[in-house]
């Protein structure tokens, strides 16, 4: 009987408020192998990687991450087997891979003949992605608008007070290991041509205890988030940290494994999907009276930025319309790919037998 495991799904990069942002999750502590995957083809090598993880998945067990694209959450860019400490990845790394070039398996002739029309989609895809990071700076500047106003209606004292009650409970649940831990980064949630697309449910799973952070844009766990962190890594903890693509210099998710523990914040842009052990309310810290005053015009710029975001969501989705086209032109010797994927099985399954 074929035990299942489990897939978790993330993304590593993200259009942001701030910029695209890349995050490199990779190390050398954490992989033992490293196959980077070569080619024109997204769609290929995300193939490639969906049929050895499901086939790995489905008949030995083994638990994975995919590591999605944010322009198309349906494409796979890196699939990560922690049990194994083994990576397939389309993004290049300093660390010395085994390349795998897909493009071996390409038609040269289907491409040349193209040449022209090739360049011309490529030209528009990229000027539809422009135009979604313009959009995005501008919602950024609402954004910070937004905050601005309504951050008067904080009562500090009462947030600060909540924060130490929080971090003096959470501190005598956690031991001290005499040891630093470490921590990566990673996004649960991005900003797609579908939108927001949020994956916090797979990672989360089946963690005992979760904590859910009710917050506002202004109001927010930002600080406590951050302490948390610290509190985790010097008392020896290897925790994952997720950011925000709103805002990503802030943590919207922690995860400690090893105490089977979790924090999400649920806010205006992201209602995580989840069953929380607790929650943790920091819109009772708002003076409401205050809010009150300026809450018609900071929603005004709210209305806004949605509204910006939704244009910037519109021309990711023309970015991922032109580039399903070019794919069309990038058609592969069936043969050829799965004799790569053999090979690759095999590898990899060698592994997974070393270590049973």
């Amino acid at each position: 009987m074929n035990i299942t495991g489990s897939v978790k799904h993330v993304f590593t990069n993200s259009s942001t408020c701030k910029g695209f942002q890349t995050l490199d999750f990779i190390t050398k502590n954490d992989t033992r192998k490293i196959y980077l995957l070569k080619g024109l083809s997204d769609t290929a090598k995300s193939d490639l990687m969906k049929q050895i993880a499901q086939n790995l998945f489905l008949n030995e067990g083994i638990d994975f991450e995919y590591h999605h694209c944010s322009l198309d959450p349906s494409i796979v860019k890196t699939l990560y087997i922690p049990r194994l400490e083994v990576v397939l990845t389309t993004s290049s790394n300093s660390i010395l891979p085994t390349v795998i070039n897909l493009d071996e398996c390409l038609d040269t002739e289907k491409l040349i003949a193209n040449k022209e029309a090739i360049q011309t989609c490529t030209d528009t895809m990229t000027r539809f992605f422009n135009k979604s990071q313009f959009y995005l700076q501008s919602a950024d500047a609402l954004y910070q608008t937004y905050v601005y106003t309504t951050e008067t209606s904080i009562n500090e004292t009462a947030k600060l007070q909540y924060e130490n009650s929080i971090m003096r409970n959470i501190s005598q649940l956690v031991a001290d290991n005499k040891t630093m831990g470490h921590s990566r980064t990673l996004f649960s949630y991005a900003i797609t041509s579908e939108g927001i697309v949020d994956n916090i449910h797979t990672i989360i799973g089946k963690t005992k205890n979760i904590y859910l952070l009710k917050e506002n844009l202004a109001c927010n766990s930002k600080n406590l988030m951050n302490r948390l962190k610290s509190l985790f890594i010097e008392r020896g903890y290897s925790i994952e940290c997720y950011i925000s693509p709103i805002d990503p210099t802030k943590i919207d998710d922690i995860i400690v494994p090893e105490l089977n523990l979790a924090f999400t914040a649920s806010h205006a842009f992201r209602k995580p999907k989840i069953f929380p052990t607790d929650i943790y309310d920091f819109t009772t810290c708002i003076n409401k009276d205050i809010f009150e005053t300026v809450e018609l015009g900071a929603d005004k710029d709210f209305k806004l930025m949605q509204i910006l975001l939704d244009k910037s969501y519109s021309a990711l989705s023309n970015t991922k319309r032109h580039k399903e086209t070019l794919e069309n032109y990038y058609t592969n010797d069936l043969a050829k790919v799965n004799g790569l994927y053999d090979t690759l099985y095999n590898e990899i399954k060698d592994i997974y037998d070393a270590t049973v």
